[in-house]
C-alpha cells in the first residue's frame, strides 16, 4: 500500500483520471469536491477536513478545490504498489477500459447510504468527518478501546478504520488457536 498527498491549487482541479487500484481519500486541509463517473450521470462528492471517501475501482474521477483563496490537500491511501507488482504495467493500471459495475453503478445514493453490517463495521462510501464517527467499545482488545471499520466501494484489499485507546492502555493482539498434536 502507499500514501500520496494531492495538493489542489486554489479554485483549480486536478486532471480527470481512472485507475485500476483501490483508493481511499482523507481530506487533510481545505474543502472541495470530487466528480465520480461519466457526465451527465457523474456524482458530486463534497469533502473537507476529516472526510473519508473512496473512489471506486477504475471509476473516472476528478478532484476540485472549492476554495479560491487556499490550496486543498487530500491523502490518498492506495493499493497501487501491489497492482504494479502483480501486473508490471502502468499502461494497464492507467488505461484499462473496464467498468467494475459490481463496485460502482452510478446510483445517486452511492455516497450517501450507510448501513451497519456488523457490531463495529459500517458499509459506507463517504464519511463526512471521520473524527466525529461513532466508535464502538471493544473491551476484548484491552479495555478502553473503541473502533469502527468501514467497508467501502466493494474493496477487497484496503480496510479503513478508526480506533481510540485510553492513554497508557495496551491494545491486545488476537491469537490464532492452533491444533495440538497428540
Amino acid at each position: 500500500m502507499d500514501g500520496v498527498i494531492y495538493e489542489i491549487p486554489p479554485g483549480k482541479a486536478l486532471a480527470a483520471r481512472h485507475n485500476f487500484y483501490e483508493q481511499n481519500l482523507i481530506g487533510l486541509t481545505g474543502r472541495g469536491y470530487t466528480m465520480v463517473g461519466h457526465a451527465p450521470r457523474a456524482t458530486k462528492v463534497e469533502w473537507g477536513e476529516g472526510s473519508l471517501f473512496t473512489v471506486p475501482l477504475n471509476a473516472v474521477h476528478r478532484h476540485y478545490n472549492a476554495d479560491s483563496a487556499h490550496p486543498a490537500r487530500l491523502l490518498a491511501i492506495t493499493s497501487f504498489p501491489l497492482m504494479l507488482q502483480l501486473f508490471g504495467s502502468l499502461r494497464l493500471i492507467n488505461d484499462l477500459p473496464f467498468e467494475f459495475t459490481n463496485r460502482y453503478d452510478g446510483s445517486p445514493d452511492y455516497f450517501t447510504k450507510k448501513k451497519r453490517i456488523e457490531e463495529r463495521w459500517d458499509e459506507a462510501n463517504l464519511i463526512p468527518d471521520m473524527r466525529e464517527a461513532e466508535l464502538v467499545e471493544w473491551n476484548e482488545r484491552g479495555g478502553g478501546d473503541r473502533s469502527i471499520f468501514w467497508k467501502m466501494g466493494g474493496q477487497t484489499i484496503l480496510e479503513p478504520h478508526a480506533s481510540e485507546f485510553e492513554v497508557g492502555s495496551y491494545k491486545l493482539g488476537t491469537a490464532i488457536p492452533t491444533k495440538q498434536s497428540s
